[in-house]
């Protein structure tokens, strides 16, 4: 699978701008595989599927997607502009904080949701979908005329596109589309903490694996991932927890033990301080997207 770091240069063969993104220890990768995917679905529902980085810089947009007269219009003056970046902001905010897909209407009165993208436990990009027009759902009256030819979608047709919006982010994560590129030693760690994270792991078994003393280790974990060994270990163990959450038939006693937590008491009261909800109440809440 080939990658492309981003640059600012465009690029012929796959035919995209890059931004940089700009970090002293990593780089975002891009899969070759990653601009089919998403022009893809941009064409399949008429839609704009953009990849930003964690700082909410723009670095590609799937179909060739411009704009829509509309959105261009609404941003056409600098109050517009203003109000349509402090809304994609707050839905980055709400994306990183939940770590999961996340949408609202905008103040143009279009439905964008937001999906963050973590490597190696660290947030490097989000995915937006955008320019979603909702049947009925009024907007600026004096830029409506804008939206005549563009094709409308009812709240059950959003919520089959969101859903397939998360598989397609799911996939981008899963098959390593959208990647970080980072110290050798520190990707050594990692994989070796994703394969055992279920077991009793301490610093001294990672530091030993990369040939790295326990101090050395720890500033490698500050430097990539601006978290310490532990802070990552509970990360991966309640990530694992929500996937196995999202699992048909598993209990939450199940997933806590799966996940690498012995007493599942420990595993509730560590989630709720963590991720702000009970698992009840995560699994509740994404049992369905609510708009």
């Amino acid at each position: 699978m080939d990658y492309h770091t981003c640059c600012m240069d465009f690029c012929p063969r796959i035919g995209y701008n890059y931004m940089m993104r700009h970090s002293p220890v990593s780089t975002i990768m891009l899969s070759s595989e990653l601009p089919k995917a998403l022009d893809a679905f941009a064409a399949c529902f008429d839609l704009r599927i953009t990849v930003f980085n964690e700082k909410g810089e723009r670095i590609i947009t799937g179909g060739a997607q411009r704009q829509i007269p509309y959105c261009r219009t609404v941003k056409g003056t600098a109050q517009g502009l203003a109000a349509c970046d402090r809304s994609d902001r707050t839905l980055f905010e709400r994306a990183r904080a939940e770590k999961k897909t996340v949408s609202h209407i905008c103040h143009g009165g279009l439905l964008e949701a937001v999906h963050p993208v973590y490597a190696h436990h660290v947030l490097c990009a989000y995915i937006m979908l955008g320019q979603i027009a909702l049947s009925g759902k009024a907007v600026m009256g004096k830029f409506a005329g804008l939206l005549k030819k563009k094709r409308t979608y009812s709240r059950l047709e959003v919520n089959s596109i969101l859903n397939l919006f998360e598989i397609l982010v799911h996939h981008i994560i899963d098959h390593k589309l959208v990647r970080i590129r980072t110290d050798e030693k520190y990707e050594l760690v990692m994989e070796y903490m994703r394969a055992h994270f279920r077991e009793r792991l301490s610093v001294a078994d990672v530091a030993s694996v990369a040939g790295l003393g326990k101090t050395t280790v720890a500033q490698l974990f500050r430097t990539c991932a601006g978290k310490t060994f532990k802070e990552l270990l509970i990360d991966m163990r309640l990530d694992e927890a929500e996937r196995l959450m999202r699992e048909p038939g598993m209990t939450l006693r199940e997933a806590a033990f799966k996940s690498g937590y012995d007493d599942p008491l420990f595993f509730s009261r560590t989630y709720r301080r963590l991720r702000g909800m009970t698992p009840s109440a995560y699994r509740q809440k994404t049992a369905a997207i609510v708009l």
